[in-house]
């Protein structure tokens, strides 16, 4: 997940009260990657360029 799609995100989750956000990543015809932003735990998290 890119940091800055993250961080608004974030921002949009809790300028907008929502209690869930949730993240969607498609690879390919086959393959879904479903995140609940809220259960990212950001203390652990590794930022890495590509």
């Amino acid at each position: 997940m890119e940091l800055d799609k993250f961080m608004n995100m974030t921002k949009a989750k809790i300028d907008n009260n929502c209690a869930l956000g949730m993240y969607f990543n498609f690879f390919g015809d086959d393959d879904l990657y479903i995140y609940n932003i809220s259960d990212i735990n950001t203390i652990e998290c590794e930022v890495t360029s590509l």
